[in-house]
């Protein structure tokens, strides 16, 4: 993934964070940021999807994604096609990219990868000590952190907590996580009952890497078993999952299936192969699995 900037600062700040991410596609990828002085105000009379933060235009005429953070602070235009992004970043920001590179380039980076093949999906991905892969899938309040983090406390390998893309290619589908630290609210800190972490202060939450909690890190996964993830009041449980149902969710948490038509096919292929493969489940997660953190394994036979 290659970075064009003038400014070496904010070169340099882009390029250490995507080296973290250990991503690697299939094709190069260009990011074009510019340094601009005032936030983009443009006008954009296409379909829009609003997020909190976040504007995506998108639809004929144009073959480009447009994004739009925090009232124009941050504005990106992506080729579907291509892949190439033009990333205009607001001066008053520039200095912090602890505030805009997660919320706001994290997007442009998912949308240009579509073009490489990947299709982004919002999920965990772990490798049980049987060696059996797993993604965790579930909305933001679903616990996927959480679990995350415990699983690599019980030395399972962990690829992400939150950011994943599909890998088409032939089967099986592979999910390949970006590599940066399990982030934790509070309550998932309390709860895994482990010291240190790295604070996160953007996000308010405290942050381990797979190997600070005694597990490893693991680049791709190979799904055998997908589960829809929710917190509950009650025991945790696991109930088989039809693979439709299996599919309606994880469509629901892939926003760029929305915003990219020429490219929901693909995704939905993609999201079908990768629920055929696996056992589906729905994931009901309750406060006894950190009493018994083996239990997700010994729940799967």
């Amino acid at each position: 993934m290659h970075v064009l900037c003038d400014e070496p600062a904010l070169r340099q700040a882009v390029e250490a964070w995507l080296v973290d991410s250990r991503l690697t596609p299939a094709r190069p990828i260009e990011l074009r940021i510019t340094l601009v002085k005032e936030p983009w105000s443009g006008e954009d009379r296409r379909r829009v999807l609003r997020q909190p933060d976040l504007a995506f235009y998108y639809g004929p005429p144009d073959d480009r994604l447009r994004l739009v953070w925090r009232g124009g602070l941050g504005h990106a235009v992506v080729s579907v096609e291509t892949g190439a992004a033009t990333v205009e970043i607001a001066e008053r920001i520039a200095s912090s990219p602890e505030t805009w590179l997660r919320p706001f380039l994290v997007l442009v980076v998912a949308s240009q990868l579509r073009g490489a093949g990947w299709s982004h999906i919002h999920a965990a991905t772990a490798v049980d000590p049987r060696d059996r892969g797993w993604l965790i899938a579930g909305d933001s309040n679903s616990g996927k952190s959480t679990t995350a983090a415990l699983l690599a406390s019980r030395g399972w390998a962990v690829g992400t907590d939150d950011t994943a893309f599909l890998v088409d290619g032939p089967n099986p589908v592979e999910v390949v996580g970006w590599h940066e630290p399990i982030a934790l609210r509070e309550g998932g800190y309390q709860l895994l009952g482990r010291e240190g972490g790295q604070f996160l202060a953007r996000r308010q939450k405290t942050g381990f890497l797979p190997e600070e909690l005694g597990g490893r890190w693991v680049d791709r996964v190979t799904p055998e078993i997908v589960a829809i993830a929710a917190v509950h009041e009650g025991p945790t449980s696991l109930e088989p999952l039809r693979p439709a149902l299996a599919v309606a969710d994880l469509l629901s948490w892939s926003l760029l299936f929305v915003v990219d038509p020429d490219g929901a096919q693909r995704h939905l292929e993609l999201v079908t192969r990768l629920a055929a493969q696996a056992r589906c489940y729905r994931l009901r997660l309750g406060r006894d699995i950190f009493e018994r953190p083996d239990l997700l394994s010994e729940l799967v036979p």
